[in-house]
């Protein structure tokens, strides 16, 4: 039976968190029968709940456990927490369960006989339900990465993706983003190095609480992204030219 991580970064989600982790460890029970499981909640210093909460559910949930990540941002946590880890498939998800949690099982199916899959809200066949500012950005980060950088992938940042083992110990050492460029990189160089890539649609709903401040400032984000763009260029090139594929 193969062993798989399931990470859920979070940062100051005590509004969200018991409720959402209750229905996702819920679903995975029925979802991942035929895997020895778990979820790693990986808390970005939370100033907040979050952490205690979550180790609450761990008495209650024997597959699920937190571990606090000091150094901020997704990349940090994913890297931290899949260097030593022994599992055959690694797979990350949002904590707002945006994307529909059949949707993340078909991506954990998929990546048996593939190296990395990638969650789509930009395929024809997705569903999404978003603000149309999200859209726009979504849209015109997705076409610039691929004129630029040329990578055949729509969705580079849906905060829904699995990954094998085998192919995460050839990329992990590209991957130096702290935070959310993180994705971008993990897809650019997988399919740089010649892994097998794949890209799924997925039903994805934006979240929406009043009382719940988003911790990702969406414009900033972007920004964030295309001034890593160039480097990120030259740095698939170099790759490239060293002929160091799969």
């Amino acid at each position: 039976m193969k062993k798989l991580l399931i990470t859920i970064p979070t940062y100051n989600e005590s509004l969200v968190i018991e409720k959402n982790i209750r229905d996702a460890y819920s679903a995975f029970t029925l979802l991942f029968s035929n895997y020895d499981w778990s979820v790693v909640v990986a808390d970005n210093g939370s100033t907040d709940t979050t952490s205690i909460q979550v180790q609450d559910l761990c008495k209650e949930f024997t597959r699920l456990r937190v571990e606090t990540i000091q150094k901020k941002g997704r990349g940090n946590a994913l890297r931290q927490l899949w260097e030593t880890d022994d599992s055959d498939i690694f797979a990350y998800m949002d904590v707002d369960l945006a994307t529909h949690l059949d949707d993340f099982a078909k991506i954990i199916q998929v990546v048996e006989n593939s190296d990395l899959v990638v969650g789509s809200r930009l395929l024809s066949d997705a569903s999404v339900k978003r603000s149309w500012f999200r859209e726009v950005l979504s849209q015109g980060y997705s076409r610039l990465v691929q004129i630029y950088l040329r990578v055949p992938v729509k969705d580079l940042q849906c905060g829904c993706k699995a990954i094998q083992k085998t192919a995460w110990q050839r990329v992990a050492k590209h991957t130096t983003h702290p935070g959310w460029f993180f994705d971008t990189e993990l897809v650019a160089f997988s399919c740089q190095m010649g892994f097998d890539v794949r890209e799924i649609p997925v039903r994805w709903v934006e979240k929406r609480n009043p009382r719940r401040k988003s911790t990702v400032d969406i414009l900033a984000t972007v920004m964030d992204n295309l001034r890593h763009l160039f480097h990120l260029h030259r740095r698939l090139k170099r790759l490239s030219d060293q002929n160091l594929v799969k």
